[in-house]
């Protein structure tokens, strides 16, 4: 985008608008490999999104195991919510 001529070039900025900042930032740790557990766990639901908008599978599959993880009455149904959106087959397995 910076290399043509699109506004992104001309702003110098993208604009992400299904994700807020601390999730932008939860997602530029993961692909630098600087992300803390604890921003992980907060934005996991915002990466997987991002996993699948911008086909990040090893992101992807962080997101779902830990998802798996801590499954318990009161968020199954935001879980099977995400295991269908994004086609989570363990997860759903899981639910």
């Amino acid at each position: 985008m910076f290399l043509h001529d699109l506004k992104e070039k001309e702003s110098s900025s993208i604009n992400i608008e299904d994700m807020s900042l601390d999730s932008c930032s939860a997602l530029l740790g993961y692909i630098y490999c600087s992300i803390n557990q604890e921003d992980f766990w907060k934005h996991r639901l915002s990466l997987l999104g991002a996993a699948n908008k911008y086909d990040i599978t090893t992101l992807n599959d962080c997101c779902e195991e830990s998802l798996l993880e801590d499954l318990n009455a009161s968020n199954v149904l935001e879980r099977l919510q995400a295991a269908w959106l994004y086609q989570l087959n363990k997860l759903k397995k899981g639910v």
